[in-house]
């Protein structure tokens, strides 16, 4: 199963991007930016014991993520959230609380 964006306006830049998420991607993209709101920098392992998976299992989903153009991963293994993340994760998190 799979989920479209759809079109997503993004306020500050009046741009409309779209895009396909698996439900793991939405998951590890949700806890990355939880994560990131709590912690300045977030590795793979705070994701992985976030998450209760293993560090592997993260590193691969991680590189998904990077294709999306979500994430960024920088030395050492720092993870962070691209604009484009930030808007996906605010969308889809607004869309679980709802």
């Amino acid at each position: 199963m799979r989920y479209r964006a759809g079109e997503v306006e993004n306020p500050d830049e009046k741009s409309v991007i779209s895009m396909e998420l698996t439900p793991a991607h939405l998951r590890y993209l949700l806890a990355i930016y939880h994560l990131a709101k709590t912690m300045p920098e977030v590795t793979p392992l705070a994701v992985a014991q976030a998450m209760g998976v293993t560090k592997p299992s993260v590193t691969s989903i991680l590189s998904c993520l990077m294709k999306h153009d979500v994430i960024v991963r920088k030395r050492y293994g720092k993870v962070y959230l691209t604009d484009r993340g930030v808007l996906y994760a605010r969308y889809y998190d607004d869309l679980r609380t709802a």
